[in-house]
């Protein structure tokens, strides 16, 4: 049986310890406590907020759609007032074609993927720096 094993190393300042995992069961424990605290703490993506407010908006879009079908068939009584409410509201939608649309998107994908590169490049050299300024050659 593999026990943890603890190794001593000395640092700019001073002495310090590190404890390595050398059992497959402690290496599957760690991992389920640190997918949990992810799974806890995690945000959802800019991309998986848009797609959830436009399906709460597709799904709103198709209540209006049914109520504003009875009115229009005389199946229910139309109410002025929200059917200004609602001439006002679709006039506030910017107009713009399906191809001006999918260019729009796709440059702020490009861009937001760009940004998470380097972002995560910048991390690894930080992270190399901090180990690479951690250990002591004499």
């Amino acid at each position: 049986k593999a026990e943890a094993m603890t190794r001593r190393f000395r640092t700019a300042g001073g002495s310090s310890a590190m404890t390595y995992l050398t059992s497959p069961a402690e290496w599957t424990k760690e991992a389920q406590k640190l997918r949990k605290l992810k799974e806890k703490y995690a945000l959802p993506a800019e991309v998986d907020n848009l797609e959830l407010s436009l399906a709460r908006l597709h799904d709103l879009l198709e209540i209006v759609s049914d109520v504003v079908s009875k009115v229009a068939k005389g199946e229910a009584k139309g109410d002025e007032t929200v059917g200004r409410y609602l001439a006002e509201t679709l006039a506030m939608v910017p107009r713009m074609d399906e191809a001006e649309f999918e260019k729009m998107i796709g440059d702020s994908l490009r861009d937001h993927l760009m940004v998470l590169f380097c972002t995560k490049l910048t991390q690894i050299q930080l992270a190399m720096t901090e180990k690479l300024l951690a250990v002591d050659l004499q």
